[in-house]
């Protein structure tokens, strides 16, 4: 098979397994020795028939990440810029999961479902409190809502 054809099985692969954004399956496909002239006209190519898009990447990321994983924005935002996703396509699919359930309503849900009945019976001393907080801000939540939580605790 000719390398443009063998790179081109390899990202169909790739893209197969899970959605992935131009700068991953690029590094992907430099990993497997593609020289960067074809790699930059395949993955043209993948974009062009709409099978390689950061915008809908990110948009379907975000939507798991927050809503499956329980992660805040913060760190979907370093998770996705990690992978080189346009900060913009990142605002934009933030925006649209936050639409479907607010943060606070999702802090609020990550936090009953890890800590349950002690978080909602009040029981937290100030070492239980700073357990909950430090893991919410792990999760990438915002400090401002985190305390706001937990004051109604």
């Amino acid at each position: 098979m000719d390398p443009a054809g063998k790179a081109h099985e390899q990202a169909l692969r790739l893209l197969e397994f899970r959605a992935r954004s131009r700068r991953e399956l690029s590094l992907r496909l430099r990993q497997k020795g593609h020289p960067n002239p074809l790699i930059e006209d395949l993955l043209d190519r993948l974009t062009s028939v709409g099978l390689l898009d950061d915008r809908r990447f990110a948009s379907e990321r975000c939507r798991a990440l927050a809503l499956s994983k329980g992660w805040g924005p913060r760190k979907i935002r370093a998770d996705l810029l990690s992978k080189g996703v346009d900060a913009g396509f990142i605002d934009e699919a933030l925006s649209g999961v936050y639409e479907e359930q607010s943060e606070a309503d999702l802090l609020r849900r990550v936090a009953e479902k890890k800590f349950g009945s002690s978080l909602l019976d009040g029981e937290l001393d100030p070492k239980g409190r700073a357990k909950v907080q430090r893991f919410l801000m792990g999760r990438g939540f915002n400090a401002g809502l985190v305390r706001e939580l937990l004051a109604g605790f």
